[in-house]
C-alpha cells in the first residue's frame, strides 16, 4: 500500500506504522486464502471431471472449506475497509493539508465507491460458485 500518513515533521508516526502493518498483515491473510481457494477450486473441478466416487464425496468437504474461506475473506475485506477508512480519516488532514474540503470528500467518496465495487464483485463471484456447486450435485 502506497498511502502513508506523515506527521508534521515529515516522519511516519507510530500509529501510522501500526495501522499500515495491520493492513498489510490482513492483505497477506486475504492473499493466502484466495490462493488456497484457487487450489481448492482446481481440486474440486478435477474431482468432478474424473467422477471417482471417493473424490466426489470428498468434494463436499472441499466445498464446505471453500465456503468457509470465502466467508473469512469477506470478513477480512470488511475489516480492511473499516480499518482503511479509519486510518484515512485519522490521517487525511495530514495527507491532504493543502487540499480543499471538497476534494477530500471526493477522494473519500472514490475510495468508498471502489471498496463497494470490490465487495460487489466478490459477492457475484461467490454467487457464481454457489450456482456452480448446486448444478454439480444435480448431474
Amino acid at each position: 500500500m502506497d498511502v502513508t500518513a506523515r506527521s508534521e515533521a515529515g516522519d511516519m508516526t507510530s500509529v501510522d506504522r501500526k495501522g499500515l502493518a495491520a493492513l498489510q498483515q490482513t492483505f497477506n491473510q486475504v492473499q493466502f486464502l484466495l490462493e488456497h481457494n484457487r487450489l481448492l477450486i482446481k481440486e474440486i473441478n478435477r474431482n468432478h471431471r474424473l467422477r471417482i466416487p471417493e473424490n466426489l464425496s470428498r468434494n463436499t468437504a472441499l466445498i464446505n472449506e471453500l465456503n468457509g474461506n470465502i466467508n473469512r475473506v469477506l470478513c477480512l475485506y470488511a475489516y480492511l475497509s473499516t480499518a482503511f477508512l479509519k486510518t484515512f480519516e485519522f490521517s487525511s488532514d495530514v495527507i491532504t493539508a493543502g487540499t480543499s474540503k471538497n476534494d477530500k470528500v471526493m477522494l473519500k467518496s472514490a475510495t468508498v465507491q471502489g471498496l463497494k465495487r470490490d465487495v460487489l464483485a466478490l459477492e457475484s463471484q461467490l454467487m457464481g460458485l454457489q450456482l456452480g456447486t448446486s448444478t454439480a450435485h444435480v448431474g
